[in-house]
């Protein structure tokens, strides 16, 4: 099963670009924000040539960085807060009374820090956001000024957003998201049934899309409470070396890009 999905996809890259909307989308590759949990996913199955649904099941995939993504490019032109964060979060703002950004390893805080005094960026926090390479995770501490005093008592006029630096060309699975998530949904279907939700986690596989298109330093981080499901994750992503359209920079060189497999339960 593992090479007819794999032997579609070389057929669908080569003869059915414009179908997947690749030339249109850069690579039809979507990055999923991961700090807003979505709970609806649509996803379908190959029959044949014909694309039908599948219904939804407990089990969950999705890729893409491991949170919100912001460009380089981006961060070299802020220069305030209000420059990266959600459009929305600011119009219920009345003014930011201090900002920390913070680099994280591993998922956890560090001590690598800046901290501000308002909405603009200090050159410290400017230096700091200049010098992030691609695929490093931070977050940004804004508290903020609320005419909400039952949102503020609350603690609800903090606003802690995690990030990903990506690159300006982010990689992209060749035939497109869709495809492989029903890779997975295929080969790992035996698996994935009649599950114990009660054990069943919020599962995270980081790997490393190289700049030659291959994959890389494969880890299962958060296992979904099923080891079995956990090694043949990693053996399936394994398996798509030189499946991958590499990243790009603003120059248009090729970089490498680590990216995440989230599966099991829906979570952050």
């Amino acid at each position: 099963m593992k090479k007819h999905v794999l032997i579609f996809s070389s057929i669908l890259f080569a003869g059915g670009l414009a179908a997947y909307g690749i030339l249109n989308d850069k690579y039809a590759y979507v990055p999923q924000a991961e700090t807003t949990c979505n709970a609806q996913f649509v996803s379908t199955a190959f029959t044949g040539n014909i694309l039908k649904p599948v219904e939804n099941t407990d089990f969950f995939y999705d890729f893409g960085p491991r949170f919100n993504p912001i460009t380089k490019k981006t961060l070299a032109e802020a220069t305030s807060v209000s420059d990266f964060i959600d459009q929305n979060e600011i119009d219920r703002m009345d003014g930011i009374r201090s900002t920390t950004l913070i680099i994280l390893e591993n998922e956890r805080k560090t001590d690598k820090s800046s901290s501000g005094k308002s909405e603009i960026l200090t050159s410290e926090q400017l230096k700091m956001i200049h010098s992030l390479g691609y695929s490093v995770n931070f977050l940004l501490r804004a508290e903020f000024n609320t005419k909400d005093a039952q949102a503020a008592s609350k603690g609800e006029n903090i606003y802690y957003p995690h990030m990903t630096v990506v690159p300006e060309k982010q990689a992209a699975f060749i035939g497109g998201k869709n495809l492989l998530l029903d890779y997975f949904r295929e080969n790992n279907g035996a698996n994935t049934s009649n599950l114990d939700e009660k054990k069943l986690r919020s599962a995270k596989l980081y790997f490393t899309v190289t700049k030659e298109g291959k994959v890389s330093n494969a880890r299962v981080d958060y296992s979904c409470g099923y080891p079995k499901i956990d090694q043949d994750m990693l053996e399936l992503v394994k398996s798509l070396s030189e499946q991958w359209v590499p990243a790009e920079d603003e120059k248009g060189e090729k970089v490498d890009q680590e990216l995440v497999i989230s599966y099991g339960t829906i979570g952050c």
